[in-house]
């Protein structure tokens, strides 16, 4: 137990504080037993109006009254203890409701009417010439909210996004009290448009009639929407870009890339230019070797390339003019983030010209790119 002395006006209760071999798990505050944290001595013993707490780093030092700084810190490390606490039961009272929705919501089994019409299969992009029929959709749950006993869905399958309205017996089932971001589902209802004053992707919802999932996403600590937010750092989002990239701006970003690589393309294309596909491993260097990436393949030296350069040219006497999009690698020392390691490299060779053809083929290759894709997507 702490250690209590009598005073002239009320009893004062010691406790004691090791950093080194005190436990906040198992210890009482006690000399034989101390916590290992102040913040934890405070949690447990804040409601005693006369606390003298005394710390010491390890077992050799001498027992020192806290400090008024660390008082401050650890009644705040305190109140975060209390948080957590009132966070974990809120969690359990959560947990159990749902335990019991779960129960109730097993014994619902969901089965397609096959007296419907047969749904029509469609990526979102090209549901629109589809509205008033039954359609079928498969795609990842991007956003989802229950209103009442409505659950809203807005899913995406890389060409666009849908809204799904789910009511009734769709929303009751076990699948849906478990539904998360980033779940993979199939829906199958008719494709209506959105009400007058209403809003949603493409102008047009889906009131399903069935669905299903076809995998579940991981739910609580790990599920989508807790791994990272607006604050997360940048080391972290690189860790989780494979999630990151699910995002509507990050996932623009890779359209975007797409299309100028198409147009980039194109436009070469119809300047009689061939693509090839040179390797991105070499046994010479092209630029520097102090910029090369070194490595043994099968037992010999070789390299990243740092261009395609001295590729293009072989193939250009059998070709003639080429050009290719491959990855090149710079093994350059930067303490700076705007230097890149590796990046996707556009180069091209063309024979017989001169210093004024080549201007004029740039001029023409940059002039002639039109980006495939409305400016509405």
């Amino acid at each position: 137990m702490a250690t209590t002395s009598t005073s002239s006006s009320a009893e004062i209760l010691e406790i004691y504080i090791e950093e080194q071999n005190g436990s906040d798990e198992i210890g009482d505050g006690s000399i034989q037993k101390p916590y290992q944290s102040a913040a934890q001595a405070v949690f447990n013993h804040n409601s005693s109006p006369n606390l003298k707490i005394l710390v010491r780093k390890a077992e050799a030092d001498e027992w020192q009254e806290i400090t008024a700084t660390a008082l401050k810190k650890a009644r705040k490390g305190a109140e975060g203890i209390e948080k957590k606490r009132k966070k974990a039961l809120e969690a359990e009272a959560k947990a159990a409701e749902k335990a019991i929705q779960q129960e109730k919501t097993s014994a619902i089994v969901l089965e397609e009417d096959t007296s419907l019409p047969q749904a029509i299969k469609s990526k979102i992009k090209y549901l629109e010439k589809h509205r008033g029929q039954r359609v079928k959709v498969s795609g990842w749950v991007h956003r989802l909210r229950a209103q009442g006993k409505v659950i809203f869905l807005v899913i995406r399958d890389g060409t666009g996004f849908l809204q799904v309205m789910l009511g009734g017996k769709l929303s009751q089932i076990q699948d849906a009290s478990l539904l998360t971001n980033e779940a993979t589902v199939e829906v199958f209802g008719s494709l209506q448009a959105v009400p007058e004053g209403k809003s949603a992707p493409g102008g047009h919802e889906v009131i399903a009639d069935y669905w299903k999932v076809i995998g579940h996403a991981p739910q609580g600590e790990d599920s989508y929407l807790s791994r990272f937010n607006e604050e997360t750092g940048p080391s972290i989002l690189a860790d989780l870009r494979h999630l990151v990239l699910r995002g509507e701006t990050q996932s623009a970003v890779l359209k975007l890339r797409t299309c100028l690589l198409s147009s980039f393309r194109h436009s070469l294309d119809s300047l009689d230019l061939k693509e090839v596909t040179p390797p991105c491993i070499v046994q010479t260097q092209v630029e520097g070797g102090s910029t090369l990436f070194g490595f043994k393949y099968y037992d010999q030296e070789a390299y990243l390339t740092q261009s395609s350069q001295l590729y293009l040219e072989t193939v250009l006497p059998a070709l003639g003019d080429v050009y290719c999009v491959q990855e090149s690698f710079r093994a350059e020392t930067s303490h700076t983030r705007r230097h890149l390691s590796e990046f996707t490299h556009l180069e091209a060779e063309l024979a017989f010209l001169s210093f004024d053809d080549l201007m004029t083929h740039i001029e023409s290759a940059v002039s002639s790119l039109a980006l495939p894709f409305e400016p509405s997507e």
